[in-house]
């Protein structure tokens, strides 16, 4: 994958999104997937896919355990992965078993709908480091899907106005409010 597919994502998710320019910005997303380019940072780019059903308005989320909340489908994008989409949906299979022909519109552009930045403790032998994800929109039948997690998390389809326990993640709820301006959920 090129080097710089984080800086160019960035880049259109700002023409796209204008409205989440001065949000992106202060995170410093930008500078951060300029260093990881460059290779001057141990920073990782990750990407995620927001999982929705559009007939019961669900989310597909997971448990992440060392976290203690729920997430998105997602993970670290590999030198392997043809673009940071191809990622977000390998991702998806690897961790739901929800595969491509599930899939009722995958995300059609290589635009993220979403990109937060969000700093990571000590975790699996690296050192503190900050994560860019991108985060795709998947579009999939829940009555269709037969979802299983190779990581032996729990997955579940999830209504946003579901009260859970523990709620969900702070830059999720920003991120559902987003989907729910925009009449995706």
């Amino acid at each position: 994958m090129d080097d710089w597919i984080a800086v160019k994502a960035i880049a259109e998710f700002k023409q796209r999104f204008p409205l989440d320019v001065d949000r992106v910005e202060s995170l410093g997303a930008e500078s951060l997937a300029k260093s990881i380019a460059g290779k001057t940072s141990a920073d990782h780019i990750t990407a995620s896919a927001l999982v929705i059903d559009p007939k019961s308005r669900t989310l597909l989320l997971k448990w992440h355990q060392s976290l203690r909340t729920w997430l998105q489908p997602g993970g670290h994008v590999e030198h392997y992965d043809a673009s940071l989409v191809c990622a977000a949906e390998r991702e998806l299979l690897e961790e739901t078993g929800l595969k491509p022909s599930f899939i009722v519109s995958p995300a059609t552009f290589d635009c993220p709908f979403d990109i937060d930045v969000h700093y990571i403790e000590i975790e699996h032998g690296h050192n503190a480091h900050f994560h860019i994800d991108f985060r795709f929109i998947f579009f999939a039948d829940r009555g269709d899907a037969d979802l299983y997690s190779p990581e032996g998390t729990e997955i579940r389809w999830i209504h946003p106005d579901d009260v859970i326990d523990p709620p969900l993640a702070n830059d999720l709820r920003r991120t559902i409010q987003k989907l729910r301006f925009y009449g995706l959920l």
